[in-house]
């Protein structure tokens, strides 16, 4: 909500994605005239329009990063709820296909590491997930590294790896092809959003200029045929057939390209789409959508109070869909899940954080706030207490009480999350507005870590 925006070029510059795209088109032109690169242009690296370097480095990496992933937490916690990092990918043969990434790929004796050696682990791959063709640099280059963790494995195949979102949308087709029975799918569109059915900008011009000037022609096909978004328009409608039949799971499409790559390839992927009813798997999905009339947030968005809303407008649909599974029933107390948001997230304007604190912005970007992780409960541990304080036992206010100090105090106790005083740092906002888990020597003036 805060580093980001506060970072402004240093993470997203418009007119670095205009040069991107530029240098596309005359790597597609040099390739078209059989035009090889110089020695000194290979040499050269641009600087992407969306640095995610920026993100994985500054502000999650161990040395430099402002907000240090605490990895040992995440890897004890990862024993009980296994994170799975998604990427699309072209392999050795040409072929397209979507990766899911483990703790095997993220530490251990065999792990993943880039090519070039510069980055490895859990952070690669979530390197290979956010890269997106055209704004944030070349495909990344994904082997195996050897058992010795000093070079890579002279046999081990090599991935080409971009974005989930190019071959997998909404990544629960890979979460049913490993098992899942249950999905929960979080969107970024709200309920009722309807695709266009004629391609954008994007699919006809950025995408297939990015993935020709990489080498990456079969890719750069697929968008040219429309195939990511019938793609996405497939998920859409998967997902509205499921939110009808709440109760019974629904046919999955499979997590492999069926569409988009001419004729030939559709009749060899011919049995996976007539026979669907034996072939694909079921399973029950949930969607988790905003509501219709609630605004989109712009892709190269960068202002602070736009994204809070757009943070807020997710919190709250989740809530709102999920807050009876722990017993908090909002209407008990007159509350909607948009009210609650506000609580979670409260709202410091720009201007009213900059009148408190001149420069915040370099401060967020210069000050480095360890976070330590807190342990997830894995549900067998007869301490487990997540789901103790249900909505219909809180309290009405009393006359000399604050509303907003009740509902924050039941929320503290009740949500999962932050019981016992856990997640800290996201649950700051709530803690201001209660007694409970403030440490009673910290001065209400002075300014929390964002």
């Amino acid at each position: 909500v805060d580093i980001l925006p506060a970072a402004k070029k240093l993470f997203l510059c418009k007119r670095r994605l205009v040069s991107s795209l530029a240098k596309s088109l005359v790597e597609v032109l040099k390739s078209s005239f059989s035009l090889k690169k110089s020695s000194q242009e290979s040499s050269f690296e641009q600087s992407p329009g969306m640095n995610i370097s920026f993100v994985l480095d500054s502000i999650m990496g161990k040395d430099h990063g402002v907000r240090p992933l605490d990895f040992e937490s995440f890897r004890r916690n990862n024993l009980h709820q296994e994170l799975r990092v998604v990427a699309s990918c072209v392999d050795e043969q040409g072929n397209l296909v979507t990766k899911c990434f483990g703790a095997n790929d993220f530490y251990g004796d065999a792990i993943v590491r880039r090519v070039d050696g510069q980055r490895e682990g859990l952070f690669a791959c979530l390197q290979a997930s956010m890269t997106v063709p055209a704004a944030t640099g070349p495909p990344v280059e994904l082997t195996r590294a050897s058992s010795n963790m000093n070079s890579i494995e002279e046999s081990a195949p090599s991935l080409q790896c971009f974005d989930a979102f190019c071959f997998e949308p909404i990544p629960y087709r890979s979460a049913v092809e490993e098992g899942a029975t249950h999905v929960l799918a979080l969107t970024s569109r709200p309920l009722g959003f309807q695709p266009k059915s004629k391609p954008g900008v994007f699919d006809t011009t950025a995408a297939p200029l990015y993935f020709y000037s990489h080498r990456q022609n079969e890719a750069a096909k697929f968008f040219e045929g429309g195939g990511q978004q019938y793609l996405y328009a497939e998920d859409l409608l998967t997902l509205q057939d499921a939110k009808r039949k709440l109760h019974e799971p629904v046919l999955i499409p499979p997590a492999k390209i069926m569409y988009g790559l001419g004729k030939e390839y559709l009749r060899k992927m011919e049995p996976e789409t007539i026979d669907r009813s034996n072939i694909w798997k079921k399973a029950h999905l949930l969607p988790v959508q905003v509501p219709p009339t609630t605004p989109e947030l712009g892709s190269l968005e960068q202002d602070k109070d736009a994204v809070l809303e757009a943070v807020r407008g997710g919190y709250s649909a989740a809530f709102d869909l999920l807050a009876p599974i722990v017993g908090l029933r909002p209407e008990l107390l007159d509350v909607s899940g948009c009210e609650v948001a506000k609580l979670v997230f409260p709202d410091f304007g720009s201007e009213q954080k900059d009148e408190l604190v001149p420069n915040l912005d370099n401060i967020l970007l210069q000050t480095k706030v360890h976070v330590p992780g807190d342990p997830l409960l894995d549900g067998s541990n007869d301490d487990d207490t997540r789901l103790s304080t249900p909505m219909s036992a809180a309290r009405k206010p009393s006359s000399n009480q604050n509303p907003d100090t009740t509902l924050s105090h039941t929320l503290l106790s009740a949500l999962p999350g932050f019981q016992g005083g856990r997640l800290h740092h996201l649950s700051k906002g709530l803690r201001h507005g209660s007694s409970l888990y403030l440490d009673p020597e910290q001065s209400s003036s002075s300014l929390e870590p964002l």
